[in-house]
């Protein structure tokens, strides 16, 4: 207990001083009702701790002048959820419903200020499963070299997953907004505006996620694979955020396209469209280049026949007729 009290300190004085501690007594203008708050300090069981309903938690959600939510997420020595290894601050809605039969939308308005040194961004919203499928992520949105990436897992277990770029040119220090809607009729749009750009993608609800039990989240729920220390993490402004029911829309439209992919993301090298990174020679898979061979004897040249007749061919054999098994 002293080491998660002293660990939760050390992370607060590191939170602290990396960026600022928010507007003592000054409330959001965000509604946190209908939200639960996950946080990578730890619970009486060692993983991450949940405050529910959500409310203004220092250092990991705080107010800014204008009344929005800042998030800070370390990218090291907080805790996890179970099925995972990054700690998050991120808000979870308490609503779930059958995906793909039930028309939600979320509405976010976000700044990313800052993304974990190593490069693999922070997911800003989700549509994640709930009850019996709560530990499965779903739907995916991630800001990461200065586009927001959609990643559509296509299994309950495992990695596979379609990725699509949903806009680019979106820089740090720099405001932009998506939504994420499930119209209830087995497709799902999400949008991205930024200065005037606009991006689009419509995919469907696969099959292994249709009717299943699901939930928007959304924060700071950085990605690092390789925390390099103090002061390193993901933190991002929430200007708006809401969340609604609507009506089921109607025919889904064509779907977008995108880049199916099977691998962990962190074998992905940056930028679009996703590219594997080259792996060692001694796990290569498929044919590749044939080994030297070994000094010493080799085989003799074969004779390479000389111009003139050639013999005539041989007629092929008449196949002789078998009789049906009786």
């Amino acid at each position: 207990m002293r080491r998660a009290v002293l660990a939760a300190a050390v992370l607060t004085a590191a939170a602290l001083l990396g960026g600022v501690a928010g507007c003592a007594g000054k409330e959001p203008n965000i509604d946190l009702n209908g939200w639960k708050l996950t946080l990578p300090e730890a619970n009486d069981k060692g993983r991450a701790k949940e405050v529910k309903p959500a409310e203004v938690t220092e250092p990991w959600m705080t107010v800014t002048e204008d009344g929005s939510l800042e998030f800070w997420a370390p990218t090291s020595g907080g805790a996890t959820t179970p099925n995972s290894t990054h700690p998050r601050s991120e808000l979870i809605s308490l609503t779930e419903w059958p995906a793909g039969q039930e028309a939600h939308i979320l509405r976010t308005s976000v700044t990313v200020k800052q993304v974990p040194r190593d490069g693999n961004g922070i997911i800003v919203g989700q549509i994640h499963g709930a009850a019996a499928i709560r530990s499965v992520a779903f739907v995916m949105l991630r800001w990461k070299h200065d586009a927001l990436l959609l990643d559509v897992k296509t299994i309950q277990k495992g990695t596979d997953r379609i990725v699509y770029q949903l806009l680019g040119g979106i820089p740090l220090n720099s405001r932009f907004d998506f939504t994420i809607a499930d119209r209830g009729n087995g497709e799902m749009v999400l949008t991205a505006a930024h200065q005037g750009r606009r991006g689009e993608i419509r995919t469907r609800i696969p099959a292994v996620f249709a009717g299943q039990p699901v939930r928007f989240q959304a924060g700071d729920y950085q990605q690092a694979d390789r925390p390099e220390g103090e002061g390193d993490g993901g933190r991002i402004v929430v200007h708006q955020l809401a969340e609604a029911v609507e009506q089921p829309g109607g025919p889904p439209g064509p779907p977008s396209p995108g880049v199916r992919i099977s691998v962990n993301p962190a074998e992905l090298e940056p930028g679009w469209p996703p590219r594997i990174r080259p792996q060692p020679a001694a796990q290569t898979l498929g044919p590749g280049p044939q080994p030297a061979p070994r000094p010493g004897r080799q085989p003799a040249p074969q004779s390479v026949p000389r111009p003139g007749p050639q013999p005539a061919p041989q007629s092929a054999p008449h196949p002789v007729p078998q009789s049906a098994p009786r």
